[in-house]
């Protein structure tokens, strides 16, 4: 499929197809990401547009020319505006616990959103080991700008970046890489703020430290009050914890003291539908205060029939060979 490019250079310079007069070869423009020549098709029936000659289609030529005209734009227009930068408090570490006790504000606002004066630009010049878009001189400071079409900015770069601890804003315009207008550009990348974001703000970070300790000082008396309530909340939880274990292991010691052994023996009962034999495992504790059966001169008690529907069931012990039975205790309490 053709691909309709708006964009070409010409002399070094990026044209717009409405710019040029010439039609054909004569425009003698070429394609600012891989240097094709190309031919300004202006008919009456489609739009206009820039085509490859004989040559094949470059996907990255709109996106090229897009990443060029943001840097020609901003090294003509000698200004540049930035973003405010500001710092999300529950996004940070250092307030998980402070929220508990402070009233917080949700963003703190440490630079205000500025146009200024650039003294310089650089395009495309090294710094240290890594290549940024654009260098802008602002007064005796430095800022790093990258356009941001189809690559952004990765770990690898980031970590050079902050090594070199130069302030660095990307300009996202990914959005647009299929078509643009140069009058919009000049307003997303030199006035506007909506698409460019701080990657890595030294002074920033130094005013965020600063707010914080400002923040810590003035709040002092209220974090002193908290940590004091907390120790006293942890010291209240472990004598409660402390209390409720030493109820388990008085409770545990007093079951100890109720145990009945269960005893089984084998039985031999006929199913009602088939008739068959089937033999069965019973199991029973005795002797049985409740005096729920009686067998061979004492009282006796099945578990499943009767004992887990008593009252005075605890449940098993030592792997289910025993139970807690505490009708002797309750009836000797009673007495």
């Amino acid at each position: 499929m053709s691909i309709k490019l708006p964009y070409g250079l010409k002399d070094g310079v990026l044209v717009h197809i409405q710019d040029i007069q010439e039609r054909g070869l004569a425009c003698n423009c070429i394609c600012s990401a891989c240097g094709a020549m190309l031919v300004a098709r202006k008919g009456n029936k489609k739009n206009h547009h820039f085509a490859h000659y004989k040559s094949p289609e470059c996907k990255h030529a709109v996106q090229t020319a897009l990443h060029l005209a943001a840097k020609e734009i901003i090294a003509q227009e000698q200004k540049f505006t930035i973003p405010e930068f500001s710092k999300v408090t529950n996004e940070e570490e250092f307030f998980e616990d402070i929220d508990i006790y402070l009233d917080l504000p949700n963003k703190v606002q440490l630079i205000s959103e500025k146009t200024y004066d650039v003294h310089n630009v650089y395009l495309e010049k090294k710094v240290s080991d890594f290549v940024p878009d654009i260098i802008l001189e602002i007064g005796q400071r430095k800022l790093l700008v990258e356009i941001a079409v189809t690559h952004f900015i990765d770990e690898n770069k980031y970590k050079k970046i902050v090594a070199e601890g130069i302030s660095v804003i990307e300009i996202d315009l990914s959005e647009f890489k299929d078509d643009f207008e140069l009058e919009m550009l000049k307003d997303l990348v030199v006035t506007g703020v909506k698409y460019k974001r701080w990657i890595y703000n030294p002074i920033g970070d130094k005013e965020w430290d600063k707010w914080k300790a400002e923040f810590l000082l003035e709040n002092d008396e209220e974090r002193k009050l908290y940590e004091l309530e907390r120790k006293k909340i942890e010291r209240l939880n472990k004598e409660y914890d402390k209390k409720q274990q030493k109820g388990k292991e008085s409770r545990e010691a007093f079951y100890l003291k109720n145990l009945k052994a269960i005893n089984t023996h084998s039985i031999n009962y006929i199913d009602n539908k088939t008739g068959e034999l089937i033999p069965k495992v019973i199991s029973h504790v005795s002797p049985c205060p409740e005096k729920n059966k009686y067998f061979n001169g004492e009282y006796y008690a099945n578990i499943d029939t009767h004992c887990i529907r008593c009252k005075y069931f605890r449940g098993y012990r030592n792997e289910r060979k025993h139970i807690i039975c505490l009708a002797n205790y309750y009836r000797n309490k009673d007495k």
